[in-house]
């Protein structure tokens, strides 16, 4: 009778560990940079960009936590596998060598040329040769801004200014101490509501995007469970599509 009892304790104890409810879940740590609206410390849910990847994760079980990092210092930390991924990167052949992508993109990144409307741009004199001098151009550190901005940079065509935030980019703009200022369309608006609400008439904007970008979850190939992690994040991004909740966050 004790023998058959204690069968039936091992039984019950073996079923209860098996329960998902019972098992310790995965942790994730995620670099990031300050990207508001999309991505910050300092909103809810840390942005809708880290809603989608936190909500996606959750599908599958996985925790996530975040670090706020400068974004040149989040990329090789996760590079470096200090950390095990980051978010918010367009793929590029060099990122590849060091991260999984994850399949699906998290959020597009469109930029825009911003100037001072005393002295508005045409996206034809941008890019016009034989310049008398060149561009004073800013940029915030660890941004991507497509080929042909790098290839005018190389070129000395652009005299590029980089600064570790978006806003001071706007500052000396408005100070006209460059000519013209890249930003994703979406954050410029964030940044002029929020810092310069009495001088945002004063800047103005070329239309015709520089660059379009998707961007993703990068897992760095230095983590142990990297391929596991990229497998479970996909996994959890189809459950969020076909749930309609990723079309909801999106909005």
């Amino acid at each position: 009778m004790q023998s058959i009892k204690r069968s039936i304790s091992f039984l019950f104890l073996s079923l209860w560990l098996l329960t998902p409810s019972s098992q310790a879940q995965d942790v994730i740590t995620i670099s990031s940079g300050e990207w508001p609206p999309y991505i910050s410390q300092q909103l809810p849910h840390y942005g809708v960009t880290s809603q989608i990847v936190s909500e996606a994760f959750e599908q599958v079980g996985v925790t996530v936590k975040y670090e706020f990092l400068p974004w040149s210092r989040a990329l090789e930390a996760a590079r470096a596998g200090e950390l095990d991924a980051s978010l918010g990167w367009a793929i590029t052949e060099e990122r590849k060598q060091d991260f999984w992508f994850s399949e699906q993109p998290i959020s597009t990144e469109t930029t825009v040329l911003f100037y001072h409307k005393d002295s508005p741009l045409k996206w034809g004199e941008v890019w016009r040769e034989n310049l008398l001098k060149p561009y004073r151009v800013g940029g915030t550190l660890g941004y991507e801004y497509g080929e042909k901005f790098d290839n005018k940079e190389k070129e000395g065509h652009f005299l590029i200014r980089r600064y570790n935030e978006d806003k001071l980019g706007f500052r000396f703009l408005l100070k006209k101490q460059i000519d013209f200022f890249p930003i994703d369309l979406t954050v410029a608006r964030h940044i002029l509501k929020q810092h310069f609400p009495l001088q945002q008439n004063q800047f103005g904007y070329i239309e015709e995007p520089l660059y379009v970008a998707e961007l993703y979850l990068l897992i760095s190939k230095k983590t142990p469970q990297s391929i596991r992690f990229k497998q479970r994040f996909d996994e959890g991004m189809k459950r969020l599509q076909a749930s309609g909740r990723l079309a909801e966050l999106k909005k």
